[in-house]
């Protein structure tokens, strides 16, 4: 892991795994993604969430505002 501050360009903490599925978006969502927070606000259980109950992508829905 790499905690580095960089203003020349980005640093994640985290090498992404792209094996795994794993990707890095390359765009800062001024609001959340609307299919993150249905399921966010759907699960009773985080263990749910952490074993598939999260989006494996981001939505092409519009973005929620407020």
């Amino acid at each position: 892991m790499s905690t580095t501050f960089s203003l020349n360009g980005e640093d994640l903490a985290y090498e992404i795994d792209e094996s795994l599925g794993e990707v890095d978006y390359p765009q800062v969502l001024r609001f959340p993604a609307v299919n993150v927070v249905h399921a966010l606000r759907g699960s009773q259980d985080v263990l749910v969430l952490c074993d598939g109950g999260l989006p494996s992508e981001l939505s092409a829905e519009s973005e929620l505002q407020g």
